[in-house]
């Protein structure tokens, strides 16, 4: 079954673990701009919950916080239904019941993934308890909207065009 809004952004995080909280700030931005043919959930926090979610979905965004070691605010892009994408950016500070890699290893393990499933990682150094999220998170956090909204009005304009 295809879905009438055909891409799905689920953003995770948590909002008073300070920078892990910039998957769901992304994702409320997003529901702000009340894109079209585009469903936005925020605050998704277990795996089994997001791949029940994006059944029937065309393309998939996830956002969250990563930890790498690069600098805060760095932005990962992965196309995780083509490919793997590196499990250890998602575990060590997760606050959710499995990581976004786990569950996207599940998912594809069970032949329940998107056709296109994008997730972006947002570098994240603090996540102490508060809701003080550091600027350069927060400058990503809107890069990171401003890219999937250009990406969903592609892929949405792609699809008026093929009903044509």
């Amino acid at each position: 079954m295809i879905r009438s809004d055909r891409i799905l952004v689920i953003g995770i995080g948590n909002r008073y673990r300070s920078d892990d909280a910039a998957g769901l700030l992304a994702a409320e931005q997003l529901q702000a701009t009340q894109l079209p043919d585009v469903r936005v959930v925020a605050g998704v926090s277990d795996g089994a919950s997001m791949i029940d979610l994006w059944q029937g979905y065309e393309s998939v965004y996830i956002i969250d916080a990563v930890v790498s070691g690069e600098s805060p605010g760095k932005i990962y892009r992965f196309d995780a239904a083509s490919g793997t994408i590196p499990k250890s950016f998602f575990n060590p500070y997760s606050t959710h019941s499995f990581s976004v890699a786990e569950a996207i290893q599940l998912a594809y393990a069970l032949d329940k993934l998107p056709p296109k499933l994008t997730v972006y990682g947002i570098e994240a150094t603090n996540f102490e308890q508060g809701e003080h999220v550091s600027p350069e998170v927060s400058d990503a956090v809107s890069v990171v909207v401003e890219k999937i909204t250009e990406e969903t009005r592609i892929v949405v304009d792609r699809y008026i065009e093929r009903r044509k």
